[in-house]
C-alpha cells in the first residue's frame, strides 16, 4: 500500500474525530444530560467518548444492529453515527482553506463511524472491551478520557 495514502488516511480519521467532537461539544455544552441509572453530568466535558471506525465491508443491517447494541450498553449516554459522506464533508469543511489537504483526500478513505459518549466513567473500559469484540469494528479509540 502506498505510504502517502496510509498517512493521509490516518490524518483524515484523526481530524474527523476532532471535528465531530468539537461540533458536538458546542451543541451540548450546557445541556443537562440523563443516563441509564448512572451519573448525570452537567456538561459534555464530563463525558468520555469513544470513536469507532467500521470495516469497509460492514452492511447496513450490521451497522444498524451495532448502533442498537451500543445504545443498550450500561453507561452509554449517546451514540452518534457518522456516514462516509458526513466524515468526508466535515474533513473538507475543516480544511477549506488548505487546498492541498482538501484535494488530496478522497471520500473512500473515510470509514463509517460511531461516536459513543459514556457518562459512567467506571464502565468505559468494559464498554471499550465489548466494542472491540464486534465483528465490523476496525478500530476503537478513546477520543476523550
Amino acid at each position: 500500500m502506498n505510504k502517502k495514502f496510509v498517512i493521509i488516511s490516518l490524518l483524515a480519521v484523526i481530524i474527523v474525530s476532532f471535528i465531530a467532537i468539537g461540533g458536538q461539544m458546542k451543541q451540548k455544552k450546557e445541556t443537562q444530560m440523563e443516563t441509564k441509572g448512572s451519573i448525570k453530568p452537567t456538561n459534555i466535558k464530563q463525558i468520555a467518548a469513544i470513536d469507532i471506525f467500521l470495516k469497509d465491508n460492514a452492511t447496513k443491517s450490521q451497522v444498524s444492529l451495532l448502533q442498537e447494541e451500543l445504545k443498550a450498553m450500561t453507561g452509554v449516554y449517546r451514540v452518534d453515527y457518522i456516514s462516509q459522506d458526513q466524515a468526508f464533508n466535515m474533513y473538507r469543511e475543516q480544511n477549506k482553506n488548505d487546498s492541498i489537504l482538501k484535494e488530496l483526500a478522497e471520500k473512500e478513505i473515510f470509514p463509517e463511524s460511531f461516536q459513543v459518549y459514556i457518562s459512567d466513567q467506571q464502565q468505559k473500559d468494559i464498554i471499550m472491551k465489548n466494542i472491540k469484540k464486534k465483528e465490523i469494528v476496525k478500530v476503537a479509540i478513546f477520543s476523550r478520557p
